[in-house]
């Protein structure tokens, strides 16, 4: 495996996301927090709205924070919060949607030139174009977001390359049978998301490991519950310090993901006993689970939504209490 290779790509897959996030906030301006505002007492439509949000600014985080920003403010209440809260979790998985999509191969002209790992040098350099050329803020902003989506992608391909050899190391070998336990794996997928304060990042990780070396599916399933859990930590930084009602937000983002978690890790260990799971996992298929984990989630519990919330306070009065 080539250290400096991996770290470089890591480097670059980081900041491509950050530059991408960076651009299309300035590219929204306040918009986004001028749609949350306008968000009804309709749980779908807040899932709908956290969805779509996410999916657009490619960051849970990014949403959740400022969620907790809108709440600290006494803008928003806690209780419609909590249904974008369930639909930032549904947006995320666009990102690894994208990054799946460039381990597509195919000899047909059509689909190797769509490929976004073909297409991502020429989506820089239109960007930079964008950036040198233009005096528009507009402009520049989306050139940002071009460029931000070429780095990710070059970072995604350096990664790959980087882990090409790493079958052939024992370390890789030894690490493979360690995440057979299962809860190994989700200590892995929570502690490589809090580090890296991303749980799109982790899962690009995850999915250039695919790519590269090869994991089984019964590895991965709980790394990407684990990454889901991760992900939680954002919001556990942003609230320190902050109201009783902005810390609601992330004491019940943490429940969800946890729940929703051990909710599949039951799912898991029976489908073991049926299913043979040791076979290697695609990226794509990386994508189905995080994208089925995450509506899974949301369907199972969005009808004890007002329960979790009352748990959520409770946990909070309690804590006050000390």
């Amino acid at each position: 495996m080539d250290i400096l290779g991996f770290i470089g790509g890591l480097s670059f897959f980081l900041f491509g996301i950050n530059v991408m996030e960076t651009g299309l906030k300035n590219l929204s301006g306040d918009k986004i927090s001028d749609v949350l505002l306008k968000v009804s007492d309709s749980s779908v439509k807040g899932i709908v709205l956290g969805a779509g949000i996410t999916a657009f600014l490619q960051s849970s985080s990014a949403v959740t924070v400022s969620l907790i920003g809108i709440v600290e403010a006494g803008i928003l209440d806690f209780s419609k919060s909590t249904s974008i809260i369930m639909g930032a979790n549904i947006g995320t998985s666009v990102t690894a949607w994208i990054i799946s999509t460039s381990g597509i191969e195919s000899d047909r002209f059509l689909i190797h030139i769509l490929n976004p790992s073909t297409l991502s040098p020429v989506i820089g350099l239109v960007g930079v174009f964008f950036i040198i050329l233009s005096k528009k803020i507009r402009n520049q902003n989306t050139g940002y977001i071009m460029i931000g989506f070429s780095l990710l992608m070059s970072g995604i391909s350096s990664m790959s390359l980087a882990m090409e050899n790493i079958t052939d190391l024992n370390a890789y070998t030894k690490l493979m049978t360690l995440f057979q336990n299962p809860f190994f794996g989700i200590i892995f997928g929570i502690v490589l998301t809090a580090v890296i304060q991303s749980s799109s990042a982790s899962i690009g990780i995850l999915q250039s490991i695919s790519i590269s070396s090869g994991i089984s599916c019964s590895s991965a399933i709980p790394i990407i519950l684990g990454q889901n859990i991760g992900t939680c930590i954002t919001a556990v930084i942003a609230c320190v310090g902050s109201s009783k009602e902005a810390k609601k937000i992330c004491v019940f983002h943490i429940l969800f993901n946890v729940i929703g978690s051990a909710v599949w890790m039951i799912g898991y260990f029976i489908a073991k006993l049926f299913l043979n799971l040791d076979m290697n996992i695609s990226s794509v298929t990386i994508s189905i689970l995080h994208t089925l984990f995450n509506l899974s989630s949301v369907m199972i519990l969005l009808p004890f939504k007002r329960r979790l919330e009352n748990i959520t306070n409770t946990l909070i009065g309690y804590a006050n209490s000390f």
